[in-house]
């Protein structure tokens, strides 16, 4: 999120990182479970860096976007009132993009759903590793 804020704020960052975003936002996480099996195996950080790596691209985007709507006007009134850089994030941008952040998080919330469940049947990983013993003893 505070990357998005940041790349979204300074325009030099968003054209240099612009290309790089489009590269790799529509790579689908389905087709980097080969890549996650060799590295990990069958372990939960397969499923775990599946579902971060698609969560992350969605939350990315909205928060690119949102910081892309801020009105100029209200920025530059912002600046002429001599605000901080922090002051303008924490009062103008902000509340501008956080609806765009909250769709962000929806819509990863479905995405790491949908993966985590896919990671389970495809590459095996366990859905919960419980290490208590079940008859007592220690």
């Amino acid at each position: 999120m505070a990357a998005g804020i940041v790349v979204g704020s300074v325009p030099v960052l968003r054209s240099l990182t612009a290309s790089t975003i489009e590269f790799l936002r529509p790579i689908p996480s389905v087709a980097l479970i080969p890549l996650v099996m060799l590295i990990y195996g069958s372990e939960p950080e397969s499923a775990l860096v599946l579902v971060v790596y698609a969560s992350f691209w969605q939350v990315l985007v909205q928060v690119l976007y949102g910081v892309a709507d801020v009105d100029s006007v209200v920025r530059d009134t912002a600046r002429s009132y001599r605000f901080s850089r922090w002051a303008i994030v924490r009062t103008v941008i902000w509340p501008t993009a956080l609806p765009y952040v909250v769709t962000g998080f929806r819509l990863a919330a479905a995405v790491a759903l949908i993966l985590e469940i896919t990671a389970e049947l495809i590459i095996g990983v366990p859905a919960g590793r419980c290490q208590t013993r079940r008859h007592g003893g220690p």
